[in-house]
Protein backbone atom coordinates (compact mmCIF):
# COMPACT_ATOMS: atom_id res chain seq x y z
CA UNK A 1 0.00 0.00 0.00
CA UNK A 2 1.29 3.54 -1.00
CA UNK A 3 1.32 5.64 1.51
CA UNK A 4 -0.90 8.78 1.74
CA UNK A 5 1.38 11.91 0.31
CA UNK A 6 -0.94 14.33 2.20
CA UNK A 7 -0.34 12.85 5.71
CA UNK A 8 1.05 15.31 8.09
CA UNK A 9 4.26 14.29 9.37
CA UNK A 10 7.12 15.63 11.58
CA UNK A 11 9.52 18.25 10.43
CA UNK A 12 10.97 19.82 13.59
CA UNK A 13 10.77 20.82 16.79
CA UNK A 14 11.66 24.25 18.76
CA UNK A 15 11.56 24.91 22.13
CA UNK A 16 10.28 28.65 21.47
CA UNK A 17 7.82 29.69 18.83
CA UNK A 18 10.11 32.65 17.73
CA UNK A 19 12.36 29.42 16.73
CA UNK A 20 9.58 27.82 15.08
CA UNK A 21 8.45 31.12 12.95
CA UNK A 22 11.71 31.52 11.67
CA UNK A 23 11.22 28.19 9.76
CA UNK A 24 7.08 28.32 9.23
CA UNK A 25 7.93 31.77 7.78
CA UNK A 26 10.73 30.20 5.21
CA UNK A 27 8.40 27.11 4.31
CA UNK A 28 5.81 29.38 3.69
CA UNK A 29 8.19 31.69 1.14
CA UNK A 30 8.38 28.35 -0.29
CA UNK A 31 4.81 27.72 -0.84
CA UNK A 32 5.60 24.60 1.29
CA UNK A 33 2.06 24.38 3.93
CA UNK A 34 2.59 23.44 7.75
CA UNK A 35 0.96 22.88 10.52
CA UNK A 36 2.23 23.82 14.24
CA UNK A 37 1.25 22.45 17.44
CA UNK A 38 2.84 23.26 21.43
CA UNK A 39 2.67 26.69 20.75
CA UNK A 40 0.83 27.09 24.35
CA UNK A 41 3.06 24.74 26.18
CA UNK A 42 6.16 26.11 24.30
CA UNK A 43 7.73 28.94 27.45
CA UNK A 44 5.23 27.22 29.56
CA UNK A 45 2.34 29.48 28.88
CA UNK A 46 0.26 26.72 29.77
CA UNK A 47 2.19 25.62 33.03
CA UNK A 48 3.70 22.69 31.41
CA UNK A 49 6.60 22.44 29.57
CA UNK A 50 6.76 21.75 25.67
CA UNK A 51 7.83 22.59 22.35
CA UNK A 52 6.51 23.65 19.04
CA UNK A 53 6.38 21.11 16.20
CA UNK A 54 6.14 21.72 12.96
CA UNK A 55 4.61 19.21 10.21
CA UNK A 56 4.40 19.18 6.80
CA UNK A 57 3.04 16.87 4.17
CA UNK A 58 4.62 13.59 3.22
CA UNK A 59 5.03 14.99 -0.06
CA UNK A 60 6.68 18.04 0.36
CA UNK A 61 9.02 16.70 3.08
CA UNK A 62 12.08 16.63 0.91
CA UNK A 63 11.63 19.80 0.02
CA UNK A 64 10.70 20.84 3.31
CA UNK A 65 14.14 19.57 4.66
CA UNK A 66 16.26 21.58 2.39
CA UNK A 67 14.43 24.77 3.78
CA UNK A 68 15.22 23.61 7.43
CA UNK A 69 18.55 23.28 6.13
CA UNK A 70 18.93 26.68 4.91
CA UNK A 71 17.40 28.31 8.09
CA UNK A 72 20.45 26.97 10.12
CA UNK A 73 22.61 27.46 7.49
CA UNK A 74 21.76 31.33 7.44
CA UNK A 75 22.29 31.61 11.46
CA UNK A 76 25.68 31.87 12.67
CA UNK A 77 27.04 32.53 15.92
CA UNK A 78 28.01 36.30 16.82
CA UNK A 79 31.76 36.16 17.66
CA UNK A 80 32.00 38.53 20.77
CA UNK A 81 35.68 38.86 20.33
CA UNK A 82 35.14 40.36 16.87
CA UNK A 83 32.48 42.69 18.24
CA UNK A 84 33.66 46.46 19.15
CA UNK A 85 30.99 47.08 22.27
CA UNK A 86 33.46 50.38 23.23
CA UNK A 87 35.01 51.35 26.00
CA UNK A 88 34.02 50.49 29.84
CA UNK A 89 32.21 53.45 32.19
CA UNK A 90 33.97 54.10 35.06
CA UNK A 91 31.30 55.32 36.94
CA UNK A 92 27.78 56.49 35.79
CA UNK A 93 28.88 59.86 34.85
CA UNK A 94 30.93 58.11 31.76
CA UNK A 95 27.59 57.23 30.14
CA UNK A 96 26.80 59.96 27.91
Amino acid sequence: MKEDPDKPVPLESFPTEIQASFVTMALAAHGIEFHTIGELTAQNRCEGPGWVRIFVRACDLPSAKVVLAECRASVTEIDWSQVDVGGRAQSIDDIE
